[in-house]
């Protein structure tokens, strides 16, 4: 059954039909044949063809040697049962433009004449079978498809002479059916899908050029068949949206100007341009004397050729190397002085065999100067073939292989992975090397095989060069790394010579990633556990570093670590329920609990380390030094440590002495990062605020639905349009994916294109609560107000992590380095005098980093309800020894090793003011909690956070949610259940809000970082797009409305409208704009710095709070031209006046390396008000 090939297999093996029959004599046939020592063939299932096969002039006379091409041939001579091969050619590019196109034809031609599926074909290649008709036949006359063999595919010329064998014409037929007698023997009981035929008609080869960035997209232009038509196949149409780069000479392609002014060309759609072309094909170099390098021979030859060694003897002579270096020229006459277009050169590039014909293709807009180089392409246009596609997959996996950005992209990636998070240009430049030589030598040995992308030699390098050894690198605050919780994990297990009584269970730790960050096997998603260039706020952050791994600093995972650590410690690894532990077993088994501290007795694995001297405390913790921290342990740590377990080593507990320094240890920097920590000892002064607020209670909660959203079918046009137009008609007519129009619950709005909407009816509450609901159509990250006309592709528009990074900052300039919009916010409310609380669940930190001098901190918030930390201890102030261990960071403490230690302190202090927020019983106790769906842990974490809000001294909080499972490529299938899940968790917040009275005094914003695009892909689901939808939803929201502008129609007729995407119309800055003012912040130099692309857009475009809110104090109007806002004055603010706002955003970004930490690390809260 071919595989490879497009073949109907029951039309192909249909007896009657003609079939490529190698007889026994055909070299080929031997070679299929494979015979063993009886001169039996043994038919091996796949056959490489290493040689060219000798034919002599008898073998020439088969079949298989005079036709064009073979696809599948048949062996039967001799033999009870037929033997067929599919043969697949070598890789092969064809161009895509090219002259004297011939016209060709799919399907059938019916009484009316009329062609469908027509396109143009290079007459050159073997692409389509034969049409042939009687000479001077009429109109009653039908066509008849003749060939050697069944699916043959043949040139132009040798279609016109396959029909003059039969006393036939080449053309273009009236009539083509599908019946035995009348379609000829080669087209009898076959899918006339299957093939395409020549006819002797014209094809004019067009170009579709885009005017914003000067794509092009194949257009043919066949000539009208009998009954006056051109139904051009969809994919080379017109109407074609399959652009594609093309490198236009000088960079330089036609404008709308320019497609006016040329006669050959037209305008389509007023976003591209569709002229005719000329081809014209040169040489490149007519002798040895015009090139320099091969380096320079490759930048000007584009077209690959195939070994000469492939052809027939003689066909190629080697000339030698023509006096450069490296090089191998085959000619098929001269010498280096005379090259042609036959012309091959030959050489090794990065240790890959390379072949390129002397010729180039350039394509020519007619009747202007506009050129480019004409593209190649694997996959036909006129037949594609799964072979085609295969081999261009190859070639798209080495051009990244060999893409110049390769090498130090997988160096420093690897780095990261192995060590060092910001490895030096150095270290990268000798890993570039490294991996490009296939070469590294250290220390007299030899790594690599000598060819190009060899890991081992990659590897090497970073494992054995001196930056990532020598160990006098530690004492610089920038090298090192913190390491992963996972690797940390294992590494302690290796260290501490983790024993298992029982092979059959076994921590697995595939569980773990809700309580450490991390699992076997538990990715989160394609981008890992942690993105790559993630700096952790603060002093990695300020020093413009990276630190993927301190994403997963959340302070219940934290404390989980470090306690199940102590549990690991005490009684081994197990899976009692009681205490923190390590999740996930190999097999599932009933543990015994122990409550003995040091007793493993029931425990399937335990650390069997001893230390090799136990003479004194200071060998013991000198040793577990080494293991657990390779020898980092700061002296004043160690000190502390020591003289701790000493106490306990005089009783002459020597186990316990050790499980008790195992335990201090495992809670400092220096276990978890590399590097030299410099810890003072002192602990960090962390508190909250101890003076109630003034003023009301406010909260924002921003529900992150990462993934991209596809809000298209969220929000969706039904009718009542302003040109009696059925909206919801046109909205599927684009889409594909459309939500039935019985899956729509209906609202009303004004000054939108329909005055009557559609929302999902799987999140209906939306729906039922449209008069506290506002809906911002078309939003999205945007620079600047822009449409498909201007410059618009600037960055990385739809990469998930870029534009993830571009919400969470809200800062497209900089102006404001390493804060988001969320902190600025608060940074902001707290200058006016506000008690503030910045909330993070799920990781979404980015967002709510706000300037240092605020010290905003972020606090972790989960539905864990807390639990006394160690529980059973060998040493009951093993966290308050941590505070210590984890102090005040002095000059030059590392970077990592800051990000530890201050994360576990504000963890601890977290820990402790839960726990008495527990101690007081502030919990929601009737949530109707779904532990099936992280959205419902997520809000009930929050509802139960924010009853906290008096005992906290808060009065503005920011919480930022995050959810993902929105980048629905592949299916539209999980948007249903994802809204179902919305419409019920929302539904129970918002009435847990109601139970506490605060309704009115919490938005709930709905946002992600870009929408979907508006056509469905091929799998039934959307790619990523650009603008979408979101929606604000609080008891306080002046709802019932749509804002920004609903695009209409979804399709190339709206001038937002390109590549299948929508261009925001509505930045995020409005919204905030208008809830920033709500909460508190209403001074233009305040809203300034927490926007600071405000001024880039009309000040009257943005949203005010009175536009948003019933309560809102800020409203914007147009006078004699200009816009003038004001505010209301609010009684309730502050009687403290606040300080101005700074003139202007941080003057510069932060120096590579800060001059010092600070000696003291203010609170996380002020305790008192601002005073000035």
């Amino acid at each position: 059954t071919p595989t490879m090939l497009s073949s109907d297999v029951a039309i192909e093996m249909n007896p009657d039909r003609p079939k490529m029959e190698l007889p026994p004599s055909s070299p080929l046939f031997n070679r299929l044949c494979s015979p063993d020592s009886n001169g039996d063939c043994t038919f091996p299932s796949k056959v490489v063809l290493e040689d060219n096969l000798f034919y002599d002039d008898a073998a020439k006379l088969g079949l298989e040697y005079k036709v064009d091409t073979l696809r599948t041939v048949e062996m039967k001579a001799g033999m009870s049962h037929p033997m067929y091969y599919e043969y697949i050619r070598q890789p092969c590019v064809e161009h895509s433009f090219y002259s004297d196109a011939k016209k060709v034809i799919q399907g059938q031609v019916h009484g009316d004449a009329v062609q469908d599926n027509v396109m143009c074909a290079d007459p050159t290649l073997p692409v389509a079978t034969s049409m042939c008709l009687e000479p001077g036949s009429e109109q009653s006359v039908g066509g008849t498809v003749h060939c050697n063999y069944m699916g043959e595919r043949m040139t132009y010329n040798s279609a016109i002479e396959t029909c003059a064998a039969k006393g036939l014409e080449l053309g273009e037929p009236w009539l083509f059916r599908n019946y035995p007698h009348e379609s000829g023997p080669c087209a009898k009981g076959a899918s006339f899908s299957d093939f395409r035929s020549w006819t002797n008609s014209t094809c004019q080869m067009k170009v579709k050029v885009s005017f914003d960035a000067g794509k092009v997209a194949i257009v043919h232009s066949p000539s009208p068949d009998h009954g006056g038509m051109t139904n051009t196949e969809p994919s080379v149409s017109e109407a074609s949206l399959n652009f594609f780069k093309a490198p236009w000479t000088n960079g330089h392609f036609p404008s709308l100007n320019d497609c006016l002014s040329i006669g050959s060309c037209h305008v389509y759609d007023d976003e591209s341009c569709i002229c005719d072309t000329e081809v014209a094909v040169n040489d490149v170099f007519t002798s040895s004397s015009e090139i320099s390098s091969i380096a320079d021979l490759k930048a000007a030859l584009h077209i690959g050729a195939a070994d000469p060694q492939s052809f027939e003897d003689g066909h190629f002579t080697n000339i030698g190397s023509c006096e450069i270096d490296g090089l191998t020229v085959y000619s098929t006459g001269g010498d280096c002085t005379s090259f042609n277009s036959d012309t091959i050169f030959s050489f090794e590039w990065k240790s890959k065999p390379l072949f390129l014909k002397n010729i180039k293709s350039e394509v020519y807009i007619s009747g202007s100067s506009f050129v480019f180089r004409n593209p190649v392409q694997f996959v036909s246009v006129v037949q594609t073939e799964a072979r085609d596609a295969y081999h261009e997959t190859d070639e798209v996996l080495d051009s990244l292989f060999y893409h110049p950005s390769h090498p130090p992209f997988l160096a420093m990636r690897l780095a990261q992975r192995f060590g060092l998070s910001n490895a030096s240009p150095s270290l990268i430049e000798r890993a570039v090397a490294a991996y490009e030589a296939g070469s590294y030598e250290a220390n007299n040995l030899q790594f690599g095989s000598g060819k190009y992308g060899d890991l081992g030699a990659l590897i090497a390098v970073i494992l054995l060069d001196p930056e990532s050894r020598e160990a006098v690198l530690d004492a610089d605050q920038s090298h090192g790394h913190a390491k992963a919780p996972l690797d940390q994990v294992i590494s302690v297990f290796r260290s501490m010579g983790l024993k298992f009584e029982s092979p059959l269970v076994m921590p697995t730790l595939i569980d773990s990633y809700d309580t450490i960050g991390q699992g076997s096997y538990e990715s989160p998603s394609v981008f890992n556990f942690y993105l790559v260039e993630f700096a952790n706020p603060g002093a990695v952050q300020d020093a413009g570093l990276t630190s993927p791994e301190t994403s997963l600093y959340q302070s219940y995972r934290l404390l989980h670590l470090l306690d199940a650590m102590s549990t690991t410690v005490k009684f081994g690894v197990n899976d009692c329920p009681r205490v923190p532990r390590f999740e996930g077993w190999r097999v599932s088994s009933p543990f015994q609990c122990s409550t003995v501290e040091g007793n493993t007795d029931f425990s399937p694995a335990h650390f069997s380390y001893w230390p090799s001297s136990v003479e004194s405390v200071q060998s013991i913790v000198s040793e577990l030094s080494l293991l657990l921290t390779s020898s980092r342990m700061t002296a004043s740590n160690e000190a502390l440590i020591t003289s701790l377990v000493q106490p306990i080593f005089d009783t002459g507990d020597i186990s316990k002495a050790i499980r008790a320094a195992q335990q201090y240890i495992l809670t400092t920097p220096e276990a978890h990062t590399t590097g030299i920590a410099r810890i003072s000892g002192n602990e960090r002064q962390i508190t909250g605020y101890e003076s109630k607020p003034r003023g009301p209670y406010k909260a924002l909660v921003f529900l992150n639905f990462s993934g991209g959203v596809d809000s298209y079918n969220l929000l969706v046009p039904k009718g009542q349009c302003g040109s009696g137009e059925d909206g919801y008609a046109a909205y599927a007519a684009s889409r594909g994916n459309a939500v039935p129009l019985a899956g729509l619950t209906s609202i009303s709005t004004s000054d939108q294109v329909c005055q009557e909407f559609g929302v999902h009816s799987d999140f209906s509450l939306l729906a039922d609560l449209y008069n506290q609901t506002i809906f911002f159509a078309n939003i999205g990250t945007l620079f600047k107000p822009l449409t498909r006309h201007d410059k618009w592709n600037v960055g990385d528009l739809f990469a998930h992590n870029a534009m993830q990074y571009n919400l969470a900052r809200g800062d497209p300039y900089d102006d404001a380095p390493d804060t988001g919009v969320l902190g600025r916010l608060l940074d902001m409310l707290q200058k006016q005098g506000h008690h503030t609380s910045a909330n993070n669940l799920n990781g979404e930190k980015q967002m709510l980093q706000g300037f240092p001098e605020y010290q905003n901190t972020i606090t972790e918030v989960t539905l864990s309800t807390p639990k006394d930390l160690n529980q059973y201890p060998t040493v009951t102030d093993l966290f308050d020894v941590a505070k210590q261990l984890n102090g005040v960071g002095e000059l030059g403490n590392s970077f990592f090793g800051e990000a530890w230690a201050d994360s576990v302190s504000t963890a601890l202090f977290e820990h402790e003011q839960l726990m008495a927020i527990a101690a007081a019983g502030i919990e929601v106790t009737d949530y109707p909690l779904n532990e099936d769906s992280s959205l419902s842990k997520g809000l009930n974490a929050i509802a139960n956070h924010m009853l906290s809000r008096d005992f906290r001294n808060v009065n503005r909080e920011i919480y930022v949610l995050r959810e993902g499972g929105f980048d629905m490529h592949h299916s539209s299938d999980g948007l249903a259940p994802a809204f179902q899940d919305m419409n019920a968790e929302l539904g129970k917040f918002i009435n847990e809000m109601k139970r506490q009275g605060i309704w009115e005094d919490v938005a709930i914003v709905f946002g992600s970082e870009f929408g979907r695009a508006i056509p469905t892909n091929s799998n039934g689901g959307t790619d990523h797009g650009w603008g979408g939808h979101a929606f604000l939803i609080g008891g306080g929201v002046n709802g019932g409305k749509i804002l920004g502008d609903y695009p209409h129609p979804l399709n190339s007729a709206h001038d937002q409208y390109v590549r299948g995407r929508m261009i925001p119309t509505t930045p995020h800055e409005f919204v905030w704009n208008g809830v920033a003012q709500w909460l508190g912040v209403r001074a233009d130099s305040d809203l300034d710095l927490v926007l600071p692309n405000r001024k880039t857009f009309s000040e009257c475009d943005h949203f005010t709070d009175k536009d948003l809110f019933v309560d809102g104090a800020c409203d914007c109007t147009i006078i004699d031209g200009a816009c003038s806002c004001q505010c209301d004055t609010v009684t309730y603010s502050p009687t403290v006046s606040p300080t101005s706002s700074p003139s202007e955003s941080p003057s510069s970004k932060p120096t590579s390396h800060p001059s010092s930490l600070p000696s003291v690390i203010p609170s996380v809260s002020p305790t008192l008000n601002p005073t000035d």
